[in-house]
Parts: structure tokens; C-alpha cells; sequence
């Protein structure tokens, strides 16, 4: 890989993504690219209880672009912060909506007559606090690509525009790694040593069955000799955009 492209979602417990490709500005133009390979890394913020996770979990398949069926086989991958997700840049994903309501880590607020007006009115800043969202960072590996440098567009929300050099938040990440790990040669952040117990692990995900059901429940298999369900939806009206 030559280049990379990242961009971040800031999304709601119950939010989902459709289905859809990473592509080359977003397959404009009728050519369709993928990059090598795709990541996810996880940022929201989670309790130790299993049954608190923000955000739905991430689904892979096994469908392509050019496949001339549906995906047939999926993984799941649930949100998890610091979790690293890694897989086929050319296949297609999407991100399941979360279940039930996000629990809150903030205080809860008192609930005299004098207080209540202020808790109805902090109901939306409490459920969209950074708790109950699900943050993560994307990052598409290419060996090649275009870099989007038009002067009255590039400092607009767009596909491969250039590194911001200029922001705080690009020179942090500009830090190399080593100096993160061991700066001065004092001890290695206790996050990142390879001694703690949070270093990381290898997990699979989790294997699904099947994809896609009938509006029934029952799963959607491929039936040769019919064109109802061989028949793949259009890339544009299914799998980009809304």
C-alpha cells in the first residue's frame, strides 16, 4: 500500500450503516474501485458490563462488486473500544443498528419539583453524550489513488482530500510511535506495553449463517434457473448512499 484514507463516524446507539463498498469517491463516474484492505477501530466508551456496548456491531460478507449474487456467508464484529477490526477492502459492509437504549455513565439528576423542567430539557444532551455514541475511526489501505487537491474544495468533507498538516489533531497523529511508547527512555506507557494486560489479542469474529432473509425470517438462499433472486440490485440505488 502507497496511501492511506481515514475518516471517523460519530453515530448514535441506535444508528445503523447500510451496506455498502468502500470505493474510490465513492464510485463516481461509473468506476468502481476498492482499497486493499479496510479497518475499524473502535473509540466509544463502554462499561465492564457485557450487556452495555454502544453501537451495533460491524457486519462483513462475502459479496463483491462484481458477484452475481448475494453474500451467501457474514461476520460480526461488535464495538469494543480500543478493538481493531481488519478485513478484504473489496467486500461489502455495514454497521447493525445498536439494541434497546444505550445506558448513561452520567449522574442521574434530581427529580424535585424545582428540578424538573432542567432534567426534561437535558434529555437530548444526555442521550447524545459522547457515553452513548458509537465513535470510530475508518482507515482504507490503497495502492493507488487520487488525491483530491481542487483549491475551492479541498478543505471540504470529501473523498481522498489532502492530510491536514495545519490541525492539532493531524500533528498528534504525526507523533511516530516509538515516541509514544518510550519517550526519554522512561518506561513504555503502561496502555501500550507489551507486559500489560491490555495488550492486544487476537479475536475472531463472530460467523453468520447467512446475510440477507425473506420478509418471513427465513433465510434467503440462491435459487438457480430464477431471476428474482439471482438478480443483483443496482450498486448506486442499494449500496451508496440513501
Amino acid at each position: 500500500a502507497k496511501y492511506v484514507e481515514l475518516w471517523a463516524h460519530n453515530r448514535p446507539h441506535a444508528s445503523g450503516h447500510q451496506l455498502h463498498f468502500d470505493s474510490d469517491n465513492e464510485g463516481r463516474g461509473g468506476i468502481i474501485r476498492n482499497p486493499i484492505l479496510s479497518t475499524v477501530l473502535y473509540l466509544s466508551s463502554s462499561s465492564s458490563s457485557s450487556d452495555h456496548v454502544v453501537g451495533g456491531p460491524s457486519l462483513i460478507t462475502n459479496q463483491r462488486v462484481h458477484s452475481t449474487q448475494l453474500a451467501t456467508k457474514g461476520w460480526l464484529a461488535h464495538s469494543k473500544p480500543r478493538r481493531l477490526v481488519a478485513f478484504d477492502g473489496t467486500v461489502l459492509h455495514g454497521v447493525i443498528p445498536g439494541k434497546g437504549v444505550a445506558k448513561t455513565t452520567m449522574p442521574p439528576m434530581p427529580t424535585t419539583s424545582a428540578t424538573k423542567m432542567e432534567t426534561n430539557n437535558n434529555i437530548n444532551s444526555t442521550c447524545s453524550s459522547s457515553n452513548n455514541r458509537r465513535v470510530t475511526l475508518m482507515l482504507a489501505f490503497w495502492k493507488d489513488l487520487k488525491i483530491r487537491t481542487n483549491h475551492h474544495h479541498c478543505h471540504r468533507p470529501g473523498a481522498a482530500r489532502p492530510w491536514p498538516t495545519h490541525t492539532t489533531w493531524a500533528k498528534q497523529l504525526n507523533v511516530p510511535y516509538t515516541d509514544i511508547v518510550s519517550t526519554n527512555d522512561q518506561e513504555p506507557h503502561p496502555q501500550l506495553s507489551s507486559s500489560s494486560s491490555s495488550r492486544w489479542k487476537l479475536v475472531d469474529p463472530l460467523p453468520l449463517n447467512h446475510v440477507y432473509e425473506h420478509l418471513d425470517g427465513t433465510p434467503w438462499k440462491p435459487q438457480k434457473g430464477t431471476d428474482v433472486d439471482n438478480t443483483m440490485p443496482d450498486y448506486e440505488q442499494v449500496f451508496q448512499g440513501f
